[in-house]
């Protein structure tokens, strides 16, 4: 409920300066509550706008992108993407009025990584659903023709990937991973150099975390951060903590249980993005399940339906 408030307030701020640019220095000069931060990175100074109930990121003049009350738009677009998910379990579908307003919404973040991975929820999504043979190979048929026509065509999906990749070599040595693909290098080549790393990881501390010389880099893969900071045997019980809570939301409300699994794998999709993880709220995610596996019980011991309980 609270991202979907979120996302319509979002939309209609958005929206209009994205037709109209200038709409967003008119904001900037007559909103009543308005606090400017600046921040020093590398010689460059970032300026955020923040509006209270809207956020201006650093780059938003020249890389217009819905950041909503986040202070990036692909952490907006990893939030929403829990809200839709928990959302489709709950109706069990993902084109319903709210599901439609999240999807709406993450189109406008125009996050590289928020709209592959929304392609990837819905293809498998409706693959799995589908009984028909027939329309299911049709289905993935079209999913897999619109992926492609989207790599190819949206500049910030096939050049921004091709050039990351291209650029590993350049930001792992000289810049000490500052993308999401370099990140992951560093952090996978990092954990290898002691055995005990893989065990209890590198920590969170940058002085351990990072081996390269400039201990303020920025390391931006979240899915390979869980395992440079806290070892293989965490990652392993993060990854079953955050599936077994999800299960435990599927079977509540009686849906389809791979839609856990979908999840688990669309947020570690997501996390190559932003370091998501290391984030409260996805700390709480972890123990999701404790209250709906106690309602399922009650349900059980009393023969009262879920709903009630």
């Amino acid at each position: 409920m609270i991202m979907s408030y979120v996302s319509i307030i979002s939309l209609v701020i958005f929206i209009p300066i994205l037709i109209q640019p200038s709409l967003a220095n008119m904001m900037i000069s007559n909103f009543p509550f308005h606090v400017v931060m600046e921040k020093e990175t590398y010689g460059y100074i970032q300026v955020v706008h923040n509006f209270l109930i809207y956020n201006f990121s650093s780059d938003f003049f020249y890389r217009t992108r819905n950041v909503g009350l986040f202070w990036e738009a692909g952490v907006f677009g990893g939030f929403l993407f829990v809200a839709l998910i928990s959302n489709t379990i709950m109706e069990k579908s993902i084109f319903n009025k709210k599901g439609i307003l999240f999807i709406a919404t993450i189109l406008s973040t125009f996050s590289t990584t928020a709209y592959l991975t929304l392609f990837l929820f819905i293809g498998i999504y409706y693959a799995v659903k589908i009984g028909s043979p027939i329309l299911r190979a049709l289905g993935i048929a079209l999913f897999a023709i619109l992926f492609t026509y989207a790599y190819s065509e949206l500049e910030f999906l096939g050049d921004k990937i091709s050039a990351e990749i291209k650029n590993i070599a350049f930001d792992a040595q000289l810049q000490g991973g500052n993308s999401r693909m370099a990140s992951a290098y560093l952090d996978i080549t990092e954990l290898t150099e002691k055995n005990r790393y893989l065990f209890i990881g590198r920590s969170e501390f940058p002085e351990y975390r990072v081996a390269t010389a400039d201990k303020d880099v920025q390391r931006n893969n979240g899915t390979t951060e869980i395992l440079a900071a806290w070892g293989v045997p965490f990652f392993i019980i993060y990854i079953i903590l955050l599936t077994r809570s999800f299960k435990s939301l599927c079977r509540y409300y009686e849906g389809k249980e791979f839609v856990a699994i979908l999840f688990v794998i669309i947020m570690l999709t997501l996390g190559f993005s932003e370091p998501y993880f290391r984030f409260g709220f996805f700390w709480g995610l972890l123990l999701l399940y404790v209250p709906y596996e106690m309602a399922i019980k009650a349900s059980k011991e009393s023969g009262i339906s879920l709903q009630t309980v």
